[in-house]
């Protein structure tokens, strides 16, 4: 998104929405909140929040998220009821967080921008939006960083896990997320997490991603470099992004995908 020089006004969030910006060069200045943003900076609109903005001309990256989706992310990975979830406007929590903001924007906005664009797969549009969700947790005021009162997650057998891990092998093609294993083993969410790092040492959505590099693996050694299939493809089939899936990928197996499937093991 690029704005315009010289604008001037009141701006609203849309209901059901929080906003946040990365300023390329300029600066915002929030009279009513006291907020201001230098060049380089962020700056999140929470949902009804209302302000004045004034501002010499500038370029910027817009991130508009779901609030409902917030309040699930806030209750799933940290315990937070949705009734007490809140976000407030304001700029990240320190400067370490920001430049971490500002590489999850940019890094966003050249995969949905590309004309080649990996989001088209339902798999890499679904990973992308959970990590803007998470990153805005970590990075802006929120209900999150006080959740010294939240309840234990609950315990999960490690018959639990294998019902999640069999599930994860089974639909690792589809766009699911840790609420979705979750209610196929009836347990919440957090309370997976938990289960995971006690017994496999990973996250449910890190064991996901590694089924998905395996598979990919495998269709990288089966499939014909004649057919027409690229490394691209099978990376967009698995939910990666290009260069992300080849820097997983020769980490994992010590050589290049592109290799790989030139050679066919």
């Amino acid at each position: 998104m690029a704005d315009r020089p010289g604008v001037r006004g009141g701006h609203r969030a849309v209901q059901g929405t929080a906003r946040c910006l990365v300023l390329a060069t300029g600066r915002r200045d929030c009279p009513e909140r006291r907020v201001a943003g230098a060049g380089g900076g962020s700056l999140m609109r929470a949902p009804d929040d209302s302000m004045t903005l004034e501002f010499p001309p500038f370029d910027s990256i817009g991130t508009r998220v779901s609030y409902r989706d917030l309040e699930e992310a806030a209750e799933s990975a940290h315990g937070v009821p949705p009734n007490d979830f809140w976000l407030g406007t304001g700029l990240p929590l320190n400067a370490r967080l920001s430049a971490y903001w500002q590489s999850v924007s940019h890094y966003v906005h050249r995969v949905l921008t590309d004309v080649t664009s990996s989001a088209e797969s339902p798999l890499v549009a679904q990973q992308l939006h959970t990590h803007v969700v998470a990153s805005m947790l970590a990075v802006f005021p929120n209900a999150t960083l006080r959740v010294s009162y939240a309840p234990s997650p609950g315990w999960v057998t490690p018959a639990s896990v294998q019902r999640a891990v069999d599930y994860i092998d089974a639909h690792a093609a589809e766009p699911i997320g840790v609420n979705d294993i979750a209610a196929a083993v009836g347990t919440s969410a957090r309370a997976l997490q938990y289960a995971f790092r006690r017994h496999l040492e990973c996250t449910p959505f890190e064991y996901l991603r590694q089924v998905r590099l395996e598979r990919a693996h495998r269709d990288l050694q089966t499939t014909d470099p004649a057919s027409g299939v690229t490394v691209a493809t099978i990376a967009y089939r698995w939910g990666f992004s290009l260069p992300r899936f080849t820097a997983s990928y020769h980490a994992a197996y010590g050589r290049s995908p592109g290799r790989t499937l030139q050679e066919g093991c």
